[in-house]
């Protein structure tokens, strides 16, 4: 199980890193700070899960002095996820709220922003690893009535440490994110009114809608995942919860442990859902897999190459005017191309292309995801 979610987590993370970098229309605000969270998810599944679950379910630590190093990547990253949506949110309630004004997460802001947000995080789980350290268990075997010694990678409990991580990886951005997109409910509802039928204006609000909804998607998402966490050790369930089988308060922890650490898991299938460019850039890596056809042609006149999809439509368009006055055509039509299906999954050929520049422009924006 947590093998699985390792996986999933390092794969899907390393694909979203890699489509952002790749491509150039990628490369604006809103994307950096999704490359960050991807890459904070990454560090949680390679050096938090790959190490404390083993931990968690046999209460023996295996790997000596990279304690440290876990006790940093599981608070630190998570600090760095959880900040980045704050700022996201932010960012998304001044779009909409104030959408004439200059978006206030520019690229060298944006930028700017995540090592703050990198300081902060790094500041806040430093006194963790520092105090952590590996530690000889007595453990008693009722059973077999048996001592095993067995080694823990732990920092000095203490309960402030606890309430002060509750606050800044949950209360916190809770309180912030509902004020944000509570903002963000209210502009929408009185834009639309506003908006009437101006149907370019429908567009730019529908496009911004659907991003706003992307990330509530995710903050919903983390925040479900991270709460049974807090509240476990926040509230002390565990010296609460007394079992006759010693085996159950430990299996109904590492299902709470789990379910924590499957959010960094979820941010992939949500971009991949959510919009276009993450799901050409899927289906481009993945169509090695019988039930996902995407040529090279295919992905290189998609959404992700916006600059080769406008020429192509042009071409097209040419191509057809040339037609019709019976001229000799300038290039090869894209009509007759052998395009089985495009990386959306949508049907092939240059129509579909010139349809999909035509009609998703906006998509080409700089503002969009």
């Amino acid at each position: 199980m947590f093998v699985t979610l390792m996986a999933a987590a390092v794969i899907g993370n390393a694909v979203v890193m890699w489509i952002i970098y790749k491509h150039k229309v990628m490369h604006h605000g809103f994307n950096y700070f999704l490359f960050n969270m991807a890459f904070a998810d990454l560090l949680i599944a390679v050096f938090n899960v790959g190490t404390s679950w083993t931990f968690n379910l046999y209460h023996d630590w295996w790997y000596g002095d990279i304690c440290v190093l876990t006790s940093f990547f599981g608070i630190a990253p998570t600090t760095v996820s959880v900040f980045s949506m704050m700022a996201l949110s932010w960012d998304r309630c001044q779009a909409v709220v104030r959408p004439l004004r200059k978006r206030p997460l520019s690229r060298r802001r944006s930028l700017i922003t995540i090592a703050i947000i990198w300081a902060i995080s790094t500041v806040t789980a430093l006194p963790f690893a520092f105090a952590a350290t590996v530690r000889e268990l007595y453990l008693f075997n009722v059973l077999s009535r048996e001592v095993s010694i067995r080694h823990a990678c732990a920092a000095p409990a203490h309960p402030v440490f606890d309430h002060i991580l509750f606050l800044i990886q949950y209360a916190l951005p809770l309180f912030v994110l509902s004020l944000t997109f509570a903002r963000i409910a209210c502009a929408f509802r009185s834009t639309d009114v506003a908006a009437g039928s101006n149907s370019k204006a429908s567009n730019h609000i529908r496009a911004k809608n659907k991003a706003v909804k992307m990330l509530s998607l995710m903050v919903i998402t983390f925040m479900f995942c991270w709460l049974p966490y807090h509240l476990y050790h926040t509230f002390e369930l565990n010296s609460s919860m007394e079992f006759e089988n010693p085996n159950i308060g430990k299996y109904i922890y590492l299902c709470i442990y789990w379910i924590a650490m499957s959010s960094s898991a979820y941010n992939p299938v949500i971009y991949c859902f959510a919009n276009e460019r993450f799901r050409i850039g899927f289906r481009y890596v993945f169509r090695w897999m019988p039930m996902i056809q995407c040529s090279r042609e295919n992905y290189e006149y998609s959404q992700l190459f916006p600059e080769k999809l406008r020429s192509m439509a042009i071409t097209v368009q040419l191509n057809k005017t040339s037609r019709e006055k019976n001229s000799r055509p300038l290039h090869r039509s894209y009509n007759s191309a052998a395009f089985s299906r495009c990386c959306n999954g949508a049907g092939g050929g240059a129509q579909q292309a010139r349809r999909t520049y035509s009609a998703r422009r906006i998509n080409l924006k700089p503002d969009d995801v």
